[in-house]
């Protein structure tokens, strides 16, 4: 049981990072289609994950006192499905802009809900387990860039949207005939607890770590496309900069049940912002690979880290309203990051606009310090 579990949770772990995502390389054809200026496409890369700001407390909450965390699953992979192919149909900024909200309520469902099923399924090992389930996600950020990219190349952006449902329908299929919900008793202890000046800090460093990942999966492909880099290159990008947190969830769920979390989540946003530095300044595509595959892996370590510490800190029975409040959070503030960008280039330049990513994961290094277990 635990092994189909956690296999099952692993493959929709993946659609469902991996649809986090699928639009990423898409944007910069999409802005060309529609003539979008960089303000528009700040609305358009944060208006999905503001979406997931709005709805992952709610649903934790919702699935909590429903006990139905199988089906509330499901249906948020319909709805994606359903979004996507809306906006493959659209023709302005307004229709695009309304169904990629939609997917960002639709992908609100998973990761308060589908954490907590791993968190509650396995007790001995968690943070372990946490990390397999995260290597799942990672390989769905290495996949979907590069499909995406690829697909949209050869056949444009509309196909991939309308390409991408058929896979979110089957694993939702997979998850409600594979998935069993565990019921728990009521907890007496308050969701308050998640409210301490701690666990306060390690929300805010969680929406740091998002801005920065944010920012970075919007605006560098747009930075790539004005030197003359093509959908398939932006996207392959992409794929490593995500995809290689494969070996970084996985480091960082092991690390978090024998290191403190406030020494693996600070050090990692330090490696990030070194990395991140020369990956913005950069234009060989060797040293993009290279600066991108290392930065990718220093913020990945950052996740298992964080979800190990929630679980940690809140009963069975409250993680996904535990985990909703966190992932609120972190998606308004990740949301609020290629806004953000888009308004600064009506200052600065694009290159000197994406320097504020380094700038924010330092900063999430610095208050994680003030973080006591």
């Amino acid at each position: 049981m635990g092994d189909r579990i956690l296999y099952t949770t692993f493959l929709a772990h993946l659609v469902d990072d991996g649809c986090e995502v699928v639009m990423a390389p898409l944007i910069p054809l999409i802005a060309k289609e529609f003539s979008f200026s960089n303000v528009q496409i700040g609305i358009l890369g944060g208006v999905l994950v503001i979406a997931l700001g709005l709805f992952q407390f709610l649903m934790g909450y919702i699935s909590d006192y429903l006990k139905k965390k199988k089906d509330m699953v499901v249906f948020g992979f319909l709805l994606m499905s359903l979004s996507f192919y809306l906006i493959s149909l659209a023709n302005s900024f307004f229709h695009i802009v309304v169904f990629t909200f939609f997917v960002g309520v639709g992908l609100s469902f998973y990761h308060p809900i589908g954490v907590s099923v791993i968190t509650t399924h396995f007790k001995i090992g968690r943070g372990k387990a946490i990390g397999i389930h995260g290597v799942g996600g990672a390989v769905g950020l290495l996949i979907f860039p590069a499909y995406s990219g690829f697909l949209a190349h050869l056949y444009g952006w509309r196909f991939v949207l309308k390409v991408t449902p058929i896979i979110c329908i089957l694993v939702a299929l997979l998850y409600y005939f594979s998935v069993t919900d565990i019921s728990f008793e009521k907890s007496n202890r308050k969701l308050s607890l998640v409210l301490s000046s701690a666990a306060i800090l390690v929300m805010i460093v969680l929406g740091i770590t998002s801005m920065a990942n944010r920012g970075f999966t919007t605006f560098f492909p747009v930075r790539l496309d004005g030197i003359g880099y093509g959908s398939g290159f932006y996207g392959s990008l992409l794929s490593i900069f995500l995809g290689i947190g494969i070996f970084g969830q996985y480091i960082g769920g092991v690390l978090s049940d024998k290191i403190s979390y406030r020494k693996i989540i600070s050090s990692s946003l330090v490696l990030t912002a070194l990395f991140l530095v020369p990956l913005l300044l950069v234009e060989s595509a060797h040293m993009i690979y290279l600066f991108g595959a290392l930065a990718g892996l220093s913020i990945s370590i950052v996740w298992p880290a964080i979800f190990a510490y929630i679980a940690e800190i809140t009963p069975e029975d409250m993680h996904s309203r535990s985990l909703g409040i966190f992932f609120s959070v972190a998606a308004a503030m990740g949301g609020s990051s290629p806004i953000l960008i888009g308004y600064a280039t009506k200052i600065i330049t694009l290159e000197h606009a994406l320097l504020i990513l380094p700038l924010t994961a330092l900063i999430g290094a610095v208050l994680m310090l003030g973080v006591r277990r």
